[in-house]
């Protein structure tokens, strides 16, 4: 009885066991990749043996195809409105036309065998396809409510099942190994499973209404592993999952949206022999990827590699990265062209290949060449190499040359000529006919420079444009040989000016035959037109500009203009002079009133004049003084007696002015008389010139005389701004301004204004709000009446 028992027991142990080894479980899904169709909705898919996959778009009237990588292959254009689609095991197509009511058998390329039955019109609604080894083909025709079988050889009619039982049946696929037929019958909502010959032997239920253990509304599409079925929920947007062998449902797969392993409307699902899941995403317009457990699976980075080579040219390698997603994959590769190659045949992934293209033997064209990376399994991941050869290239830099030679000009314009070539390296010769230009170098070798330059020859031409050629021959067979290069050389009377400052902020403008501006530290201006220019300076904020000139421009010279920015100094120091029946001091202040020296220049004099300036270009400031009769004196700034000078009996009432009027870079001082002893060369009103060097006073020259008796007072300023100074006179009638010519010793009036003033006005001359002008300020007395009088400062602005 014990061992009865036991016989029992071993045996029901030994069946849980058998039930616990092939039990369905819920498989592990990874995402690995989505095939996008833009604007394509796909229905049906399938996968061959080497995992190409294909997908019909029923309303394109396409089957779209794709490496088992992603790469699209292209579309096949063969069926008005395809929707099944199954292949058998030497690639042939079986596709189902829902517009023509036909199935029908095709190579892979798209050429039709034969139509099942009697062709267009054998079925009603021809739904989803099968086709099984032992040379059956299966059609679920959704109109009529059932499964009609043929032959593969030749498409004939065989029979049909399910009639009794199905009510619009969709989705079909077979399990070769168990023998079996699995049906959706979509409006009952089962999974129907016959044998091979149509014997139902038993169902699988969907239940119905929204999702939950193991319920389908709108099943479409049908897959099988080795133990589990995966059906497509269109309306639950999921993949639905039960064990194919007793019904048990196991999972879905995926939610609604538009995200990874996420459906909207999900209909046809293949599974390739490595293990990964293809579902028709249909409203998301894209092919879902799915890996199913441990899968085998290659990428390719990049997936396709763009070759431009060179007939006869060297070889090219680009490099590629295998990679997969879960566990490594080996590989074997094969290439379609013996002269495109790799440095590896197999491996493993993660792996690196260099992929080499040798054009060396290959004529000239575009070709397309596939790299098969194969698994274990057969599906084949694939590398698609786009390969352009190409002839090779002479390439000539520049195309032109247009030289300018200045008449007269020692200096001959050249320029250098870049011979290049792509593909191959390429001799040359080069050769030109003109006898005013000079090739350097008349043979070479690509890539090469030779210089061209125009000669001597040119000095006995004419003014006039002169044009010639340079031919570069490469030889035959080459792209752009023979090459011609043009050549002209004008012959102008023109020369170039040069400016050189001393700030990159340095704005100046030229006029004259031909204007142009320019600015910086060193500018030039080439081929310029002969004749006289004029230079002017833009005004710079803290800066005082170079002074306006003249220069000329002669054929093939350059004329050079230095000019200095000065900065304007910072103001450190108040210097006055006293005047009348209170004091006759000189005195130097701070700016805040504290006295640094003070001295009494003159033991008689009217009052104090005092102007202050670099006088010998030393850097350092000195006070020239009058004593408002006719002594002159400069003082240093510690108060030091440095030179004194005695004008003439006649003179009286000297007012003084600085400034450097002749822009040599000294300060000169201009001092204004009355003059009692009229000569030939001195009336009633003189300016005299004096320069201060090495402790003496000189007299330099007479700048300006004028037979009026009143005195008279003096102030220098740059007030229209062109870098010159102007004298500005000043009496109890008028205030008039002055251009100076400092070469020929003499004042131009520029204008004349009503002074105002009961009194002989002070005047002095400044920019007070730096804009590059100086402005003129008055201290003048106006009579309000008999006894009233009103002290006013009057600005003027140049």
């Amino acid at each position: 009885m014990k061992r009865k028992m036991s016989a029992v027991f071993s045996l029901m142990f030994s069946m849980l066991l058998t039930g616990i080894a092939f039990s369905a479980v819920p498989p592990s899904i990874t995402p690995v990749d989505v095939y996008t169709l833009s604007s394509d909705s796909p229905a049906r898919i399938a996968a061959d043996n080497e995992g190409k996959i294909y997908v019909t778009i029923p309303e394109n009237g396409l089957v779209k195809v794709f490496s088992n990588n992603g790469l699209s292959l292209g579309s096949l254009n063969i069926v008005e409105s395809p929707l099944g689609i199954a292949i058998d095991q030497s690639g042939r197509l079986y596709i189902t036309d829902t517009i023509n009511n036909n199935s029908g058998v095709y190579d892979s390329d798209g050429h039709l065998f034969f139509k099942l039955g009697s062709g267009d019109g054998e079925f009603a609604f021809p739904n989803a396809i099968a086709v099984s080894v032992t040379d059956k083909i299966y059609v679920t025709d959704s109109a009529l409510n059932m499964v009609k079988v043929y032959s593969t050889s030749d498409g004939a009619y065989l029979n049909s099942f399910g009639s009794n039982i199905l009510r619009y049946p969709t989705g079909i696929t077979i399990d070769e190994a168990a023998g079996e037929v699995f049906v959706i019958d979509y409006n009952n909502l089962y999974i129907r499973i016959y044998d091979l010959d149509g014997n139902l032997k038993r169902s699988i239920k969907g239940g119905g209404g929204m999702m939950g253990a193991g319920k389908l509304l709108m099943p479409l599409g049908l897959a099988l592993d080795s133990t589990r079925l995966y059906v497509t929920d269109a309306f639950n947007s999921v993949v639905a999952v039960f064990d194919k062998t007793n019904g048990a449902f196991l999972s879905y797969i995926g939610n609604y949206g538009s995200g990874p392993i996420e459906f909207k409307t999900p209909s046809g699902i293949a599974i390739d022999k490595d293990g990964k899941m293809f579902v028709s995403n249909t409203n998301n317009q894209r092919i879902d990827v799915l890996g199913i457990d441990v899968f085998n699976n290659i990428k390719i980075s990049p997936a396709e590699l763009d070759f431009a080579v060179y007939a006869k040219g060297p070889s090219v390698t680009q490099a590629v990265n295998l990679i997969s997603d879960v566990t490594s994959t080996t590989w074997d590769a094969t290439v379609s062209e013996p002269w495109a190659s790799l440095s590896a045949y197999s491996g493993t992934t993660s792996s690196s290949v260099d992929v080499t293209v040798d054009p060396s033997g290959v004529l000239p064209g575009n070709y397309n060449v596939d790299v098969e990376f194969k698994t274990s399994s057969g599906v084949v991941a694939l590398l698609k190499l786009n390969v352009e050869v190409i002839m090779p290239v002479l390439s000539i830099a520049p195309s032109s040359f247009n030289f300018t030679y200045q008449k007269n000009s020692t200096n001959f314009p050249s320029g250098a000529l870049l011979i290049s070539s792509i593909g191959a390296v390429l001799p040359w010769s080069g050769y030109t006919t003109a006898e005013w230009l000079t090739l350097e170098n008349v043979a070479g070798t690509a890539p090469s420079t030779t210089g061209i330059s125009v000669n001597n020859n040119i000095s006995s031409f004419a003014l006039g444009t002169y044009t010639t050629s340079i031919g570069i021959d490469a030889g035959t067979n080459v792209i752009g040989s023979p090459a011609s290069v043009s050549v002209t050389v004008n012959v102008v009377d023109a020369g170039d000016i040069k400016v050189t400052t001393n700030l990159d902020e340095a704005l100046f403008n030229i006029t004259g035959p031909q204007n142009v501006s320019g600015s910086g530290k060193s500018w030039t201006e080439t081929n310029v037109m002969t004749g006289t220019y004029t230079i002017s300076f833009d005004h710079i904020s803290g800066y005082v500009r170079p002074y306006s000139r003249s220069f000329t421009v002669e054929s093939g010279k350059t004329a050079e203009i230095i000019a200095e920015y000065t900065g304007k100094k910072a103001v450190t120091h108040i210097v006055a002079g006293s005047g009348g029946s209170k004091g006759k001091e000189l005195s130097v202040l701070t700016l805040t009133g504290d006295k640094v020296f003070s001295v009494v220049p003159f033991h008689k004099s009217e009052s104090v004049r005092v102007a202050v300036g670099d006088l010998d270009k030393s850097g350092t400031d000195k006070i020239a003084v009058t004593d408002y009769v006719r002594s002159l004196k400069v003082y240093s700034f510690e108060g030091t007696e440095l030179a004194s000078l005695e004008l003439s009996k006649s003179y009286k009432g000297a007012d003084i002015a600085v400034g450097d009027i002749d822009n040599d870079g000294k300060t000169d001082i201009l001092v204004a008389v009355k003059n009692s002893n009229i000569t030939s060369i001195e009336q009633r009103r003189v300016v005299k010139v004096f320069n201060y060097s090495d402790g003496q006073l000189q007299e330099k020259a007479v700048l300006f005389t004028e037979n009026i008796m009143n005195e008279f007072s003096i102030a220098l300023g740059d007030i229209n701004g062109d870098g010159i100074l102007e004298v500005i006179l000043a009496d109890s009638d008028n205030i008039r301004a002055f251009s100076i010519n400092a070469a020929e010793s003499r004042l131009t009036e520029i204008w004349t204004v009503k002074s105002g003033s009961k009194y002989l006005p002070r005047i002095a001359a400044g920019d007070i709000d730096d804009d590059g002008l100086d402005e003129i300020g008055l201290s003048i007395t106006q009579a309000i009446s008999k006894k009233v009088e009103d002290p006013v400062i009057r600005i003027l602005n140049g």
